[in-house]
């Protein structure tokens, strides 16, 4: 299988990102540095790191609070809220603690749109929320900064403090697609130039919505699952329902229509955010396992970067699902492919997504029938 590797401009915009940081950590770091030297101080080093880290989470913190905050101000109904791999979701009307990270993210505050008769939905504030939330706390503490008599070591950490909340507000604001996922300016930039991609946005934070409520994705309006055309792949909104259309395909357990849509979906120039590429590529390596597809057809996708992925989202339900039928099927390893079962359990007890344990747990009974019309 052919996959359409990352295009120039992730790589360019990952480097515009890195530069922000960077330059955000240099500043942190003479801000201290002439911190420690002014008070004879070495310890103040030590301090200005646990500061910028402090820093760091707060706002991150405040940037998902921000995107609630504008959310709910413009329609929007409280879903899930998560910071690092914590997640707070709401279902049945009661909200519940939950396990949950997904690779480029560290944090995230999904809502359900207004319902509006055009389907237009209000999408600028809500998706720069937390780009506003940030600047605004960063301008709150300059104002402070210069009205409030801090001592030298309290106004390193208010400089600290203000400059990682414009730094944040960067990352995010300025439209990037480092990679994994695309950063909230980008989504806003895309959401601006296409009635199709708000569309996609609408969809996308519905299905989201059902899946936190237990509504299978094979179970919900088809229409919301067609296949974008060719062109419209370029927009990363739009091409993230045909992702979706993937999805939907592998809880019917329509083997065969999945593995084909997601190899042509991966064959071609689009706009699929690297998070999605590489669970699609882990379906695609379910998908030719289960049907006993050369060890050497599935081994070309299991390439280094794959398996860095697959390292790094361990704890998620498809990656463990895909890893157990390789240990059952490929790997003839019994052991292993229950320690991957145990890790399944473990993972689908804080799981926000009733809906996908319940699928995945389908395609692992389908990876066993696999093995057992094998040994017939």
């Amino acid at each position: 299988m052919k996959i359409k590797k990352e295009n120039k401009k992730s790589n360019r915009h990952r480097n515009i990102y890195l530069f922000i940081f960077g330059c955000t950590c240099g500043i942190a770091g003479l801000i201290g540095g002439a911190s420690a030297a002014a008070s004879g101080n070495k310890a103040n080093i030590l301090l200005t790191t646990l500061i910028f880290l402090l820093s760091y989470f707060i706002h991150i913190i405040m940037h998902e609070f921000g995107h609630m905050v504008f959310g709910l101000a413009t329609g929007y109904k409280f879903s899930s809220f998560r910071i690092g791999n914590i997640a707070l979701v709401k279902q049945n009307g009661k909200l519940r603690l939950k396990s949950y990270s997904l690779a480029g993210t560290l944090g995230q505050c999904l809502m359900i749109p207004p319902d509006t008769k055009d389907e237009k939905i209000p999408y600028a504030l809500y998706n720069l929320g937390g780009v506003i939330m940030n600047i605004l706390i960063s301008a709150a503490a300059t104002v402070l900064y210069f009205v409030c008599g801090f001592s030298e070591s309290e106004s390193a950490a208010v400089i600290i403090f203000i400059f990682m909340g414009f730094a944040i507000a960067a990352l995010n604001g300025i439209p990037l697609s480092p990679g994994a996922v695309n950063n909230d300016g980008y989504n806003t930039l895309d959401l601006k130039r296409s009635p199709k991609a708000l569309r996609s946005f609408r969809i996308q934070m519905k299905v989201n919505s059902l899946l936190v409520e237990g509504v299978r994705v094979k179970d919900m309006p088809e229409e919301w699952f067609s296949v974008p055309e060719k062109e419209d792949m370029g927009n990363s909104l739009v091409a993230t329902t045909g992702v979706f259309a993937c999805s939907r395909l592998m809880d019917m357990q329509d083997f065969d229509a999945a593995e084909k849509l997601t190899e042509e979906m991966l064959a071609t120039d689009s706009a699929i955010v690297g998070v999605h590429r590489q669970l699609m590529i882990c379906d695609v390596i379910y998908c030719k396992t289960i049907r006993g597809a050369a060890a050497q057809e599935i081994d070309s996708l299991l390439n280094k970067a794959q398996k860095k992925f697959m390292k790094s989202m361990k704890s998620f339900p498809s990656v463990i699902r895909t890893e157990y039928a390789l240990a059952l099927l490929k790997e003839n390893n019994i052991p292993k492919a229950k320690e991957k079962l145990a890790d399944f359990e473990k993972c689908a007890k804080k799981y926000p997504y009733p809906a996908d344990i319940e699928g995945e747990r389908e395609l692992i009974e389908a990876a066993d029938k696999a093995l057992s019309e094998k040994t017939v």
